[in-house]
């Protein structure tokens, strides 16, 4: 029997890989990694800008709207909107963090925001006279939080509640089987007296 070996060359993968993107690309499909979308990775100013937008398309994928990106306007409004962060004695790090969860909340729960036109640009985290937009966004996430911990604690109770009644049932068993030990012990004295 023949046994057919897979070999796979990693290099020869990656290219492909590279190949498939760089093709859906020059067709005009954005092609966008996990950690983009989800904020993971970033680490600086142009993966904040980078992030929003990503974030932007996967989330609106239909919208036609040509997105206003200026790199060095985004950078600007990218580093106002850190800075802002870092005003309430955040590090750096936990400002991206911040800036990163704040993104997704807008941009996720846009029409709780009830913006005048739709979100295209990330003047709308400009710290001046769109400080409300981080304020609002801050207590969504803070309402959705609560209620996240409402439902653990919920959760929590309710464990708590079947795991007493389990125990009291379990009690209960081993008290019937308690009593059942002693009915079967009585009788077998009864019967033994008897036979005497």
């Amino acid at each position: 029997m023949v046994q057919a070996m897979l070999v796979v060359d990693v290099s020869t993968l990656e290219e492909r890989v590279k190949d498939s993107i760089s093709f859906l690309e020059e067709n005009d499909y954005v092609v966008l990694s996990r950690q983009v979308i989800e904020g993971s990775s970033v680490r600086t100013i142009k993966d904040l800008v980078e992030f929003f937008y990503a974030r932007l398309q996967y989330k609106n994928p239909n919208r036609v709207l040509h997105y206003t990106f200026s790199n060095k306007r985004d950078r600007v409004f990218a580093s106002k909107f850190i800075n802002g962060r870092m005003q309430f004695g955040v590090n750096r790090y936990r400002a991206l963090k911040e800036c990163v969860a704040i993104i997704k909340c807008v941009v996720d729960f846009e029409l709780q925001f009830k913006f005048s036109c739709p979100v295209s640009s990330l003047e709308v985290f400009g710290q001046d006279t769109m400080k409300w937009v981080s304020d609002k966004a801050v207590s969504i996430i803070n309402s959705e939080d609560r209620a996240m911990n409402e439902l653990i604690e919920e959760t929590q109770d309710e464990l708590l509640y079947e795991m007493h009644e389990r125990e009291a049932l379990d009690d209960l068993e081993n008290k019937i089987e308690y009593l059942d030990k002693v009915r079967k012990d009585l009788k077998d004295a009864q019967e033994k007296e008897n036979t005497s």
